[in-house]
């Protein structure tokens, strides 16, 4: 799904400049995949990995989330529009 929604970003003239992610969960911890995690969405994206920066977060057991009832994410991405298609 990652690449269909990049073809369409490329097809209407933008490029991924860069993007931040964010994982909101009490579990599973991601550190130990988050090189893998971000290597297979720069591939979809068809972007450097260097572009995408992941990273973990705990709601400290408050909430749905921190009861592990589901996690949530955030994403912020620039993109740059592209003046030739």
């Amino acid at each position: 799904m990652l690449a269909q929604v990049a073809n369409k970003i490329k097809d209407a003239g933008y490029d991924l400049v860069n993007a931040d992610l964010t994982l909101i969960a009490e579990r599973p911890k991601i550190k130990d995949y988050v090189d893998e995690m971000v290597r297979t969405m720069a591939d979809a994206l068809s972007t450097d990995p260097t572009n995408l920066n992941l990273k973990g977060t705990t709601t400290e057991g408050l909430g749905s989330i921190g009861r592990e009832e589901g996690l949530a994410a955030w994403a912020v991405v620039l993109l740059s529009r592209r003046f030739w298609r």
